[in-house]
């Protein structure tokens, strides 16, 4: 299975005194790819391509932009400081309140039964087929351990009847980073060079 160039245009580089080179492949399956490449030595120092991905017609479609570093650097910086705040809320959630998790479950006799309580009776995912596949391999706990994460943390609080300021809080500006790093994102794409 190989690429094939279908296409390469030299286009205006954000600078105008220069060029950037984006080229179209297929591949024998018939999936397409674009790859560009900066041919200004002046951007060169000053731009970045950012690659993010659209979907059209329920499918995938990766797309390029050309950034300034200082701007996609930003968004990088947001992007670490997410993770190490959905890390650490789990963390003190994990320290406080894994133990009351795993009770919550204790008395299930069966597979079935975990399954009924995770999802309030089907209500949620995952459904019993998908459930019982996730399981199979490995025991309940070690897959109610895997469950306590960040994005099923407020659904686990609630379950447990657990109202905990300071997670709260932490989950709030979370969820403002999360915000941040939409709009910065998004002004990356709207404001970059194509």
């Amino acid at each position: 299975m190989s690429w094939e160039e279908i296409s390469s245009n030299e286009l205006e580089c954000p600078c105008g005194e220069g060029t950037y080179t984006a080229k179209s492949f297929v591949d024998d399956w018939n999936r397409s790819e674009r790859r560009w490449e900066m041919n200004c030595p002046k951007c060169k120092q000053v731009y970045l391509l950012h690659t993010y991905y659209e979907y059209e017609s329920g499918k995938s479609c990766g797309s390029h932009v050309w950034v300034r570093k200082e701007h996609y650097e930003a968004v990088q910086k947001i992007k670490t400081q997410l993770v190490g705040e959905k890390e650490h809320v789990v963390n003190l959630a994990e320290r406080r309140y894994m133990q009351a998790w795993l009770s919550y479950f204790e008395d299930a006799k069966s597979k079935k039964e975990i399954w009924r309580r995770l999802t309030e009776a089907g209500r949620l995912y995952p459904g019993l087929a998908t459930f019982y596949s996730h399981t199979k391999h490995m025991n309940p706990e070690t897959y109610l351990r895997r469950e306590f994460s960040y994005k099923n943390l407020p659904k686990i609080l609630q379950k447990l009847n657990i109202i905990d300021e300071p997670i709260q809080l932490r989950l709030r500006a979370t969820m403002g980073l999360e915000e941040g790093l939409d709009e910065a994102e998004n002004r990356l794409i709207r404001e970059g060079h194509r």
